[in-house]
């Protein structure tokens, strides 16, 4: 069976962007990666020979949302990525799935289980899960969206994502798309406003990783793209981006 996949590279050196030279270390600074999944292809991994149902409709390529039961022939993709040399998947958890309510005291439980699989069932295929707690849109439900307490209640997020599924990762992604985060927080507003939350955010989630939750060993950080580096440089107000284990640098192109 022919499975398809995205790999890619993600740098994970210190606050630093570099290309290789002669003193570089490549096993160390370079990891090899795939993922995340998409209903498109949940759907070829649940029908892989092509009998395929019609659950998926337009826009099948969306980032898939966790569901059970996971696809049938998961196992056999992720095995085929470990034997490809890839080491890492990047899994994208749903906010607005994983707490309906806006409240950690009510979970969506079906979720947390299904995405406590999914991460399962990478460890178990030797892969290192990456996993992004807010990958674009963030929730919807009520103001959350432009509430001036987002940072907070989005440590509130982060620290029940650490308590569900710490156990299971070591590598944590506070957001991953900057650009389309702050358009969804500000649509009509200020951008360095918006990248002020979300900077405080993230130092929030850091935070509270390190001090209630270090004994799990793990790492987090967020996704910049290459070209972003230049504007967060001049903005002051998004300094604590800069507070991370590791700097994840998103490349424009090779090096």
């Amino acid at each position: 069976m022919d499975l398809p996949w995205t790999a890619l590279f993600l740098s994970t050196v210190l606050l630093s962007l570099s290309c290789q030279g002669t003193a570089w270390d490549s096993d160390r600074n370079f990891i090899s990666a795939a993922g995340p999944l998409t209903n498109d292809l949940v759907l070829n991994l649940s029908h892989p020979l092509g009998t395929r149902g019609s659950g998926f409709g337009p826009g099948s390529k969306d980032f898939y949302v966790c569901q059970q039961p996971l696809p049938s022939f998961l196992p056999q993709y992720l095995s085929s990525l470990r034997a490809s040399q890839v080491t890492h998947y990047k899994v994208l958890l749903s906010w607005a799935q994983l707490l309906p309510t806006g409240s950690p005291k009510n979970p969506d439980q079906e979720a947390v289980r299904c995405y406590r699989r999914l991460l399962q069932s990478l460890k178990a295929a030797q892969l290192q899960p990456m996993v992004v707690l807010c990958h674009q849109t963030p929730p919807t439900h009520g103001t959350i969206q432009r509430d001036r307490d987002f940072a907070d209640l989005f440590a509130n997020y982060a620290t029940f994502a650490f308590q569900s599924f710490g156990d299971l990762v070591e590598i944590w992604f506070t957001f991953s798309d900057l650009e389309k985060v702050i358009l969804d927080l500000a649509p009509q507003g200020s951008k360095a406003s918006a990248l002020q939350t979300l900077s405080k955010a993230h130092r929030k989630a850091f935070e509270v990783y390190h001090r209630e939750f270090s004994s799990q060993g793990g790492r987090l950080s967020v996704i910049l793209k290459a070209e972003d580096i230049p504007e967060l440089l001049l903005t002051p107000s998004s300094a604590a981006l800069t507070k991370v284990d590791a700097a994840s640098i998103m490349p424009r192109e090779k090096c």
